[in-house]
């Protein structure tokens, strides 16, 4: 337990709230809280305040008109009774490839449904499970895909969820997956629960912006609360005059994992529910429309269940709620827990403000040591436009750079004038596509019966992740290898081509469907560009066409400016890593706004060469050992036309 929880606990035992000092702030923002009179506060957390807190919310402070920081506890209302659950019965259960079909009917008088609801027994975690809904148990589309789970809904723990959209379709046919085991439960239940905005379910606005671009989906960053958040779904504001298909993607570990998806008609209302497993982590949300281009997102809208906190006011007057902070601000009042939710007063939150960050330490700033004496592969120089000197800046590492660095990046080093600039090396949680292709196509080999893509990426040696393949969806399966081209070195007395196989498993589809199948493979670092992605077809055909994409870690420096000329250098493997003084304070930089900063795109902007004062010296040497040769050349040349001739080879008779 922290010091800081341990003392509150105390304070609770002896039946007294003892308010706790506020140290030096370092919170990015704040609002006024007007309390009207003493006693217990309560107030709502909106979801642009959410945004900006840690996953734990132990960024989060309540301090008194004296300013002394109070206890805050989260708050939570009455539970709102549990929707009725309604049987599907069991008519038609299928082998597939990659699991079962089961099919349920909810009768002729279905009712609107929007959750399905099993006895799943064990951990009860399924992953990749399908639903499909239909009116009439011949055409089907998706209504959700993504991983189930057992959650404490309505206070029911024994059952596993999942979530789509609002539907009145008669029919539902699910997809369970092999590694989830046989489906031994016995029928199928649904549930649904009104719509309405009230004190049970909220919405705020959220904001969004361009991922990356794909093709004909579009990709939208989100700015999405980080914290467990209840019944959370997405309304997405876009016109629907064909069908839909959305889905959401977290990330994890330097890649994006779809978590879930769902397929829209013309005639339904898109909202999409959030999985638990998506929050505390980056979200994106994709959309596509088929053949057609996706229509763009013109809002986007997060339905929860409200968050409160409440603190007990010693005195009438305006509070202030702080929250943001940075790596080295108090985190002493974090959110606890209360063992009875006492009654409090409603108030609201003033406007937010955002607070004058503290300088950084000025010692950890200054320039460092001299630039070691190597030779550096590469050497880049750096622009940060409109960036003043000591204002941190971030550089995301270019992809060349891994071609010569080490595999930690242990060897890369940022200098002016001889002198190395201090940086904080941050690896975030996001990954960028390396590579992407768009409808390629397998190439038959005819020795193996299987069908091969070949894959070049930009660079060698990335930091893969993984990758991500899918097809139109059709009943298939397919044992499928990622493979990587080994190095001359490392086949050294080989004949032909050598491949490493980093992943491989089974691509199984049970059905057709309007969104594509899905599969993932993990990937590491290679020493080479050369993949391949090797699908075994047997009697089979190649698959007609197939999409790839590859996810690669990022790195960002992040570091103060000191003005133009600074290098960023690598390639000297010989080369440990730094350590600075900055690097102390890298839970504090990485939450600090930075200007951007990249690499000059001038064909200056890159070298082969040692550092400047290597080639200086180098080019003296060069020109001394002109002048010594040309000393010895004249030398060489006077000896020679002063000797005399030899006899017999001269002019007269």
């Amino acid at each position: 337990m922290r010091p800081a929880r341990a003392l509150l606990a105390t304070c609770l035992a002896a039946g007294a709230l003892a308010p706790v000092r506020a140290s030096a702030p370092a919170y990015r923002y704040s609002r006024e809280v007007q309390v009207a009179a003493p006693g217990w506060t309560r107030v709502q957390l909106p979801a642009a305040l959410l945004v900006r807190l840690s996953p734990e919310m132990d960024d989060l402070a309540i301090e008194d008109p004296g300013g002394q920081r109070l206890p805050l506890f989260p708050w939570k209302g009455p539970s709102e009774p549990a929707p009725s659950l309604r049987v599907a019965a069991l008519t038609d259960m299928a082998t597939v490839p990659g699991g079962w079909r089961v099919t349920a009917d909810l009768g002729p008088s279905p009712g609107r449904h929007r959750m399905m609801a099993l006895d799943v027994p064990g951990t009860g975690l399924a992953e990749a499970v399908t639903v499909e809904v239909s009116p009439d148990g011949r055409t089907w589309r998706l209504a959700a895909r993504g991983a189930m789970f057992r959650l404490n809904r309505w206070g029911i723990t024994s059952k596993t969820y999942l979530e789509y959209p609002a539907t009145s379709d008669r029919y539902l046919r699910v997809f369970w997956p092999e590694s989830a085991g046989f489906p031994a439960w016995k029928s199928v239940q649904v549930a649904d629960w009104p719509d309405g905005i009230g004190p049970e379910l909220v919405e705020d606005t959220l904001g969004f912006s361009t991922a990356w671009p794909s093709g004909r989906e579009t990709f939208y960053r989100v700015d999405a609360p980080r914290q467990a958040l209840g019944r959370p779904s997405l309304h997405l504001d876009v016109a629907l005059p064909y069908p839909l298909h959305a889905r959401l993607l977290a990330a994890r570990n330097g890649g994006w994992d779809t978590v879930t998806e769902a397929y829209f008609m013309p005639d339904q209302t898109p909202l999409l529910p959030v999985p638990s497993e998506a929050c505390s982590r980056s979200v994106v949300l994709g959309l596509s429309a088929g053949e057609f281009a996706a229509p763009p997102l013109r809002g986007l809208t997060l339905r929860y269940e409200p968050r409160w906190v409440v603190f007990k006011a010693p005195v009438a007057g305006a509070y202030v709620l702080r929250y943001g902070a940075l790596g080295s601000a108090p985190q002493a009042a974090a959110v606890d827990t209360l063992a009875v939710m006492p009654p409090a007063a409603v108030v609201a939150l003033g406007q937010e403000r955002e607070q004058a960050l503290p300088d950084l330490p000025a010692p950890t700033l200054a320039m460092g040591a001299s630039l070691p004496a190597v030779t550096f592969a590469r050497r880049w120089e750096i622009v940060a436009p409109g960036a003043g000197r000591q204002d941190l800046v971030s550089l995301e590492v270019p992809q060349e750079c891994y071609s010569v660095a080490r595999g930690d990046l242990a060897d890369l080093r940022l200098a002016i004038s001889g002198r190395q600039v201090p940086f904080v090396l941050w690896e975030p949680a996001d990954g960028v596509q390396a590579l992407a292709l768009k409808g390629a196509t397998p190439r038959p080999v005819k020795e193996t019966k299987g069908s091969e893509i070949g894959l070049d990426l930009p660079a060698d040696r990335l930091p893969l992740v993984s990758v991500e393949i899918s097809t139109a969806a059709a009943p298939f399966s397919r044992e499928v290898r990622l493979e990587a081209l080994q190095p001359s070195a490392a086949r050294e007395g080989l004949r032909g081509e050598a491949w490493t196989v980093l992943d491989q498993g089974t691509w199984r589809c049970p059905g057709t469907s309007e969104v594509p199948a899905r599969f993932v493979l993990r990937a590491n670092a290679v020493e080479g560009h050369r993949l391949r992605l090797v699908f075994e077809d047997g009697d089979n055909a190649p698959l007609p066409s197939v999409d790839v994409v590859l996810w690669r870690r990022r790195h960002v420096l992040l570091f103060p400016w000191t003005g133009p000329g600074v290098e960023l250098c690598v390639g000297a493997k010989s080369l440990g890593p730094p350590s600075y003084d900055l690097a102390a304070l890298k839970d504090d930089i990485i939450h600090r706004p930075t200007r951007p900063a990249a690499v000059a795109s001038t064909p200056g902007g890159v070298t082969d060469q040692p550092p400047r004062r290597e080639f200086v010296f180098g080019r003296w040497g060069l020109l001394a050992a002109l002048m010594i040769a040309a000393v010895l050349l004249v030398a060489i040349l006077a000896r020679s036309v002063g000797r005399p001739s030899p006899p017999g080879t001269g002019g007269g008779a």
